[in-house]
Parts: C-alpha cells; sequence; structure tokens
C-alpha cells in the first residue's frame, strides 16, 4: 500500500588524506553520484523558474559531471568493472589491476578535461589521480583486491557449518542466505547459495547497486537540503575559519552548484527592486516618462511630452482633455503613474541601450574568463567577391532584396537575448557579465556621489573654521577699542579674554556701529578712515598728506 513518508539521507563528507585507499573511493563515488543529483535538482529548479517568468532559457547548456561517473561505474571499461574482473580471478594482483587500469584508461589521459590522470612517478607506485567535483584525490591500489571481496576464507566458512553450536549453524546460514539474495539481485541467476566465486557479488558491486536504488528512491521524492558548516576545528565560538568554511562549501559541493548557476541568470530581481538599484543609471528619462504619465496632454509622436508609452485604457483622449477642462501637468486630481512593470521596461530599454554601445566600443561586456553559454547566432551564406560586386542594393530580378532602411538608434530593435537581460512576468534576469556591467556603471556614478559629497563637507569643515577664526579676531579687537576708549593703554603683551564662541545668532557682536577691518587694526591715534587704492598692482593706504598732495594737483 502506497504510504506518504519522510526519509532523512545523512550523505557522505567528502574525503582526500595523504593516502586513500578502496573506502576513499567508494566514498567519493557516492558523493560524485548525489551531487550530479543535486546539480539536476538545481537545474529543475531553474528550468521551472525560467518557463513559469517566461524567458528564452532553452540555449544554456549546463554542466555535468557524468564523465567522472561512467569512469567509475562504466560497464566493461569502469574502475569497478576492473576490479570486479580482477576479483574474480585467483592470479591477479593490485599491481596487475593497476596496469589493466593504465592500459584501459591510458588513452583517457591525454584528453584535455579527463577525469583521469596517472604520472610516472604515480604509475611506479601503483596510484592514480581522479577528478572530482571537489578537486583531483590520489588513490593507492594497495588492498583494492582484498577489501573489494570482503568474503571469509573457505577454512572459516566450513568451520561454521560443521560445528555443533545451533546459534553458530544458524548464523552461517544467514550468511549464506544474505549472500544468495545479493547475487539474485545483482546477477541474473537462481535464488540459490553458490560457492563459486564467480557468482558471488563484490563490494563494489554491491555499493554500485544500492546507490542506485538510493538515487532511483530520491528521483521520485521531493528533496530539501541542509547543509551543515562547522567555524572552525577547534568548536570554539566567535571563531569564523574563512579556509575551512571555504574547504567545506567545495566539498559539499556547493560550490559546484553556484557554478551551474552561474552559467545561466545567477542575478534576479524583482521589477521594483531593480528599478530602485539601477534607476540612477537612466534617471533622467525615467523621471520624463514618469511626467508624461502623469499628464493627460497627448503629443503626434506619442504620449505625454516626450512622447512616451502607456497602455491604450491609460491613455487620455482630446475629447476628454476638453471635458476635463485643463491638459496642463498635474491639473487632474487623479494622476496616473506608472506601474513598476512600466518603470522597468523603460529601464531596461535604456540600459540595454547603455551596454550595446559599450559592447560595440569595446568589443566585449563579459569579465575575462568567465564561463558562460552564449545564443546560437545564425549563420550567413557565404557570397564570392565577383558574384557581390555583380548586384546592386536592390538584388537581381527575383531574388530577395539586400537592401535595408536606416532606422533611427531609438526604433532599432535591442536584442536582449544577447545584451544578457530578460524581463520576466514578475522579475528581472541577468547574465553574469551583464550583471558585472551595470555594476561597474553603478560604481562609478556612486563614486562621484561621494566625492562631491566629500568635498560639501570639506567646504563646511573649512567655513566653520573660518568663522571660528574670525569672531575671535573681532572679538580681540573690539575688546581692545573699548580699552583704548576708556583711556586705558595697551601693552605688547596684552592678552585679550577668551571669547565665548557660540553659533546662535543672539550671542554673536554687533559690529554695525564700529568702523573696523577684520584685516588691520584702526589706528587710534586720531579718529580717521583709510582708504586703498591699487597702484602697480599693489593695494597702498593713503594718509592725510598723501590725499592733500592729490587734492592740491587735482586743482592745478
Amino acid at each position: 500500500n502506497a504510504a506518504a513518508f519522510i526519509g532523512v539521507l545523512d550523505i557522505f563528507g567528502f574525503e582526500s588524506f595523504e593516502r586513500n585507499s578502496f573506502e576513499q573511493l567508494c566514498i567519493n563515488y557516492c558523493n560524485e553520484s548525489l551531487q550530479q543529483q543535486f546539480n539536476k535538482f538545481v537545474f529543475k529548479l531553474e528550468q521551472a523558474e525560467y518557463e513559469r517568468e517566461g524567458i528564452q532559457w532553452n540555449f544554456i547548456a549546463f554542466p555535468d559531471n557524468q564523465d567522472v561517473l561512467d569512469f567509475i561505474d562504466k560497464k566493461r571499461n569502469g574502475m569497478l568493472s576492473i576490479l570486479d574482473e580482477q576479483s574474480f580471478l585467483s592470479q591477479c594482483t593490485d599491481q596487475s589491476f593497476a596496469q589493466l587500469v593504465y592500459q584501459k584508461c591510458g588513452s583517457a589521459r591525454s584528453a584535455p578535461n579527463s577525469p583521469f590522470s596517472a604520472s610516472s612517478r604515480q604509475m611506479a607506485h601503483g596510484a592514480f589521480s581522479i577528478n572530482h567535483y571537489a578537486g583531483p584525490v590520489e588513490y593507492h591500489t594497495n588492498g583494492f583486491l582484498e577489501k573489494n571481496k570482503d568474503e571469509l576464507p573457505k577454512e572459516i566458512d566450513d568451520l561454521l557449518h560443521s560445528s555443533d553450536n545451533e546459534f553458530l549453524s544458524h548464523l552461517a546460514t544467514m550468511m549464506n542466505t544474505t549472500q544468495s539474495n545479493c547475487d539474485c539481485e545483482s546477477v541474473s541467476s537462481k535464488p540459490t547459495f553458490t560457492k563459486s566465486s564467480l557468482k558471488r557479488i563484490t563490494v563494489g558491486g554491491q555499493f554500485s547497486s544500492q546507490l542506485q536504488l538510493l538515487r532511483k528512491r530520491i528521483d521520485v521524492t521531493s528533496p530539501h537540503y541542509i547543509r551543515c558548516l562547522k567555524p572552525n576545528d577547534k568548536l570554539e565560538p566567535d571563531n569564523f575559519d574563512s579556509a575551512i568554511i571555504a574547504d567545506q562549501l567545495r566539498c559539499a559541493g556547493i560550490l559546484e552548484a553556484v557554478r551551474v548557476s552561474r552559467v545561466g541568470y545567477p542575478q534576479r530581481y524583482t521589477h521594483e527592486r531593480f528599478v530602485n538599484r539601477y534607476q540612477v543609471l537612466a534617471m533622467k528619462e525615467l523621471q520624463l516618462r514618469r511626467k508624461d504619465a502623469s499628464t493627460n496632454f497627448t503629443s503626434p509622436v506619442g504620449v505625454g511630452f516626450h512622447g512616451g508609452f502607456l497602455p491604450k485604457n491609460q491613455r487620455a483622449t482630446p475629447t476628454s482633455n476638453r471635458r476635463s477642462g485643463s491638459s496642463r501637468p498635474g491639473s487632474n486630481p487623479a494622476q496616473k503613474r506608472l506601474n513598476p512593470e512600466q518603470e522597468c521596461k523603460i529601464l531596461v530599454t535604456s540600459l540595454a541601450r547603455q551596454l550595446l554601445a559599450l559592447k560595440q566600443k569595446y568589443g566585449t561586456t563579459s569579465a575575462v574568463g568567465e564561463e558562460e553559454n552564449t545564443p546560437p547566432t545564425p549563420q550567413s551564406t557565404w557570397v564570392s567577391p565577383g558574384k557581390l560586386k555583380k548586384q546592386s542594393k536592390w538584388g537581381t530580378p527575383g531574388t530577395p532584396s539586400r537592401y535595408t532602411p536606416t532606422v533611427s538608434k531609438k526604433k532599432q530593435e535591442l536584442d536582449l537575448l544577447e545584451i544578457g537581460i530578460q524581463v520576466g512576468s514578475t522579475k528581472v534576469f541577468l547574465r553574469q557579465h551583464a550583471f558585472e556591467a551595470l555594476e561597474v556603471m553603478r560604481g562609478r556614478i556612486k563614486s562621484s556621489a561621494a566625492t562631491v559629497l566629500n568635498s560639501v563637507f570639506r567646504m563646511h569643515l573649512c567655513k566653520r573654521r573660518f568663522t571660528i577664526l574670525r569672531n575671535e579676531y573681532r572679538a580681540r579687537v573690539a575688546q581692545r577699542s573699548r580699552m583704548i576708549q576708556e583711556g586705558g593703554v595697551v601693552t605688547e603683551d596684552f592678552v585679550p579674554a577668551p571669547a565665548e564662541m557660540s553659533f546662535d545668532s543672539s550671542n554673536k557682536f554687533d559690529f554695525t556701529e564700529m568702523q573696523i577691518s577684520i584685516h588691520r587694526e584702526e589706528d587710534y591715534r586720531r579718529p580717521k578712515d583709510f582708504k586703498w587704492v591699487l597702484v602697480d598692482n599693489r593695494w597702498m593706504k593713503m594718509d592725510e598728506e598723501v590725499e592733500g598732495e592729490g587734492e592740491e594737483s587735482e586743482i592745478q
């Protein structure tokens, strides 16, 4: 009877030690197989979201580790098959198994992305390496055959069967029955026990069959993955070791899943969040379109003063404008506004033009070394130069014309798929190269704005410092002036009382009735005003004698 169930699977941890043997090969083989299933699960989630949002994704080819699995469990030429073949023969040893692996898999070593590798040093010691998703691991073949057989010696088997103890005899029967059941599942034979070594299942074969059953069971369920990470090996609080975390993420397959996700559209935002993040790159155009949406004026080139586009049900006709009595912006009390989807489409169009100009200027917008799938481009047919000269721009009679009319830049069709931006029903999807280009453009604007803010703040600090120095100087001049007017004597070592500095208008000094210069103190020997003139590009002060001479010269 079918029933719902909840299963918990504790996945092996990826193992890579200084010396790895058959146990590490089985554990890493299980991790490799479950990682492939996890990649397919991530791909299915990506595919479901792309289809739900209605964007194009058919050209995306997600990476797969099937070549590593084929090298381990492929029939006849796989490593486990070679190991089983050597285990069935009594004269084979670990050295013969290693030589057979080098012989059958030696051609794969020259391939660029081969999962198998063996250097001369490794071949001398009977070792080889497998490039797993978490990194290459070196395995030593010493003890592979013995561990793969995992059978009791014939003497112990005979001793258990010939024992008079009922428990030992029943234990031997149970062991034989279990072995015969395993033989039935792996080899098409009768479910009877046999002592022939050719009929026995090996540890590698049993492990592979159980792993396949586990994957089939997971495929028919809805899996949820939980990744547990240790912040440090010392189990101490408030101790975050980034190297250990990175190693755990790599061994747990998180980095591999991230690589799968980066091939498609790794960056995605809702319409409103996309507008809030990147509107600084097209603020002028967005403001014009928002202004057009808030008016009922219809221009010959479109809706609004700048020809913006709006849905037909939101456009106002001239008749309705006359009935309302006004066609000015903002006169309608119920002003219309662009919804987030419309603002997002306007912004995406403007950003696509900027990215296209950037691509035409520099050749590409993608980062160096970034692995990405590109959409297929239609292949153009080749025409010989001689035939091309004979043809005019209108083409030959009976053939389609090669003439393309001139179209303005604003009306050109933007290939968003090639640029790397896709607008879904609720989200905006960005390829990695498009996201990096937008972030660079946004970073430049933020840097420029930060520079302006920094300059304004520094100006404020300098102005404040100048104000404090000016008020101190004025207070000192005013205090010295009062002492002279009162008949006191001011010595050279006169130190004025510190003025209380405050930016409150009620505490400031009133200098409207004082004839005080902030550049030079007044000369109190005789009350008069000084006049300054520019003589020979220098500011000169005129006293009474100079003024008298100037007046006599004028009279003459």
